[in-house]
């Protein structure tokens, strides 16, 4: 570019130049602000352990043979001893002969005692992360049950997949809490499962018993509450159905002495209009301290559901709920119907969070169309992440392409290693930031009208399963576009790196201005 200028106009476009690259969203988590906040401290090594989860295969003998249609967990919270005294009715349905059964279930589970159709069973320990049924499994059929009874003991493993963690309120006082967050493969810490992504069981119930001032925000809908006091021990008992195709990994509970508006065990609750008289249930679970924060920065879903809406088609889940559960963990989890956020959101000085819509756009792509296997992980993380980009610009404070520009600053890792496709690292910035980029680069190369055609194709296509992989996308795109995209699938998801730029100016004296010339 050559151009003129003049002395001031130069300082101005350096200053501008500086403000355009200033970090949106969340401040990280400096040393000051851990001082400040000493639940960050705690949670510093969630953080840490980002990108290192495991990924394992799908092809498990003992598992590729069933079918899962039901699983069904309830138990009660110890809080004292931070138990969870569990059951689980597994429902599985055998697609060939069958040998044995091998369900993930972590070391950290003991007293197990294994039961089916009600006959005691013969079981072994396979490994530390799972368990091995034997007998009597050859009369099994699409009525059996499968009966695990267990107690699960706290498991940090990955993100602090099921944990105890305490917080403090403004005043100082502590609470204690139980979470779980079990991406990639740790639903086995706290209730025995088949825990694959081709596993995906078609409904899930759980039955959580909790003290009565305790609340449980978990998938689906809340079939029942039982009253404190109706078990006369000073308990009440959370029923939820989550009666959607759901990954094992997706399936959660967050327990905390949430605000209740009402004191009746509720949480607080909002209504978003769907139109032609219909309308979706609105979950906050949020701490008491917070609510006031709260009523600020989550009422913002509901603009975020409009954008959605507009461009992914309807909301997956619309018979159901979304719900906002605040928990302890620097980010969020997008449970299904029911995203964890984190106090540093829920409370944040800046409503308008990234990390509401990351989550709230994991609905559509990872909880409604999950991927087949770990390697296709971006078909979550960098639509969510694009997610990001597309509300802001809805919104009007960027548009995509520099909201991706700037936020890619926080990645650090500028250079992307690996590809999209199986990265070097599950959760790292070429699943995000380049996956990001990648549905970036589509919008241009098929405008604004395919592109969103694509993506609304895409999510409500009713996937075998519920799962997808990364060529099936590209065939949807192709499908919708008319369009050989192979070339550009080759080059940005299959192979590795990213364009490099490098920017160059000099500026003289020219007469009575300057000249300003850049490369």
């Amino acid at each position: 570019m050559h151009a003129r200028f003049s002395p001031r106009s130069i300082l101005l476009l350096i200053l501008s130049t500086l403000l355009s690259f200033a970090t949106v969203g969340a401040a990280p988590a400096t040393p000051e602000r851990l001082a400040k906040n000493p639940e960050l401290e705690q949670l510093a090594g969630c953080r840490h352990r980002l990108g290192q989860a495991d990924r394992s295969g799908e092809g498990q003998a003992g598992q590729t043979e069933w079918r899962a249609r039901f699983y069904e967990i309830s138990g009660s919270l110890d809080f004292d001893a931070e138990r969870f005294h569990g059951r689980v009715l597994a429902y599985l349905t055998p697609e060939s002969a069958v040998e044995h059964l091998v369900l993930d279930a972590f070391d950290t589970l003991s007293e197990i005692s294994v039961r089916v159709d009600g006959e005691e069973a013969v079981w072994s320990r396979l490994s530390p992360t799972t368990i091995d049924i034997e007998t009597p499994l050859a009369t099994v059929d699409l009525e059996s049950v499968i009966q695990v009874d267990y107690v699960a003991s706290p498991n940090l493993v990955d993100f602090g997949a099921f944990w105890f963690p305490v917080y403090s309120d403004d005043e100082g006082n502590e609470f204690k809490m139980c979470q779980t967050m079990t991406e990639t493969q740790n639903a086995g810490t706290w209730w025995p499962c088949i825990d694959r992504l081709s596993h995906k069981p078609d409904s899930v119930a759980l039955a959580i018993t909790v003290p009565d001032t305790m609340m449980v925000a978990s998938n689906g809908l809340l079939d029942e509450l039982a009253e404190p006091g109706d078990g006369g021990d000073g308990t009440r008992t959370y029923r939820w159905r989550e009666r959607h195709p759901i990954a094992t990994y997706l399936v959660s509970m967050t327990v905390a002495p949430y605000h209740s508006p009402g004191g009746d065990g509720l949480p607080w609750i909002e209504s978003y209009d769907l139109g032609e008289g219909q309308s979706l249930p609105l979950h906050h679970y949020v701490r008491p301290h917070h609510f006031a924060k709260a009523q600020q920065n989550l009422p913002w879903i509901v603009d975020m559901l409009d954008a959605f809406r507009a461009r992914f088609g309807e909301y997956p889940f619309a018979d159901e709920k979304y719900g906002v559960a605040e928990f302890s963990f620097l980010g969020g989890m997008e449970h299904q119907t029911i995203s964890n956020i984190s106090p540093i959101t829920v409370a944040g000085e800046d409503s308008i969070s990234f990390v509401q819509s990351h989550e709230l756009a994991h609905q559509w792509f990872g909880d409604k169309v999950s991927p087949a296997s770990w390697e296709d992980i971006w078909l979550n993380e960098g639509f969510a992440t694009y997610g990001e980009a597309i509300y802001f610009e809805h919104f009007g404070r960027w548009t995509a392409g520099r909201y991706m520009f700037q936020r890619r600053r926080l990645a650090g890792d500028t250079l992307f290693e690996g590809s999209v496709y199986a990265p070097n690292s599950t959760f790292g910035t070429t699943t995000y930031w380049k996956g990001g980029w990648v549905l970036h680069m589509l919008r241009d190369l098929l405008g604004d009208e395919l592109f969103y055609e694509t993506l609304e194709y895409w999510a409500q296509f009713p996937h075998e399963g519920g799962v997808a992989t990364t060529a099936e996308f590209q065939a949807a795109a192709e499908l919708v576009s008319g369009r050989d995209l192979d070339g550009f699938f080759q080059r940005w998801v299959y192979g590795t790196g990213r364009p490099i730029y490098s920017v160059d100016w000099t500026s003289a004296g020219a007469a009575a201005s300057w000249e300003l010339n850049v490369t």
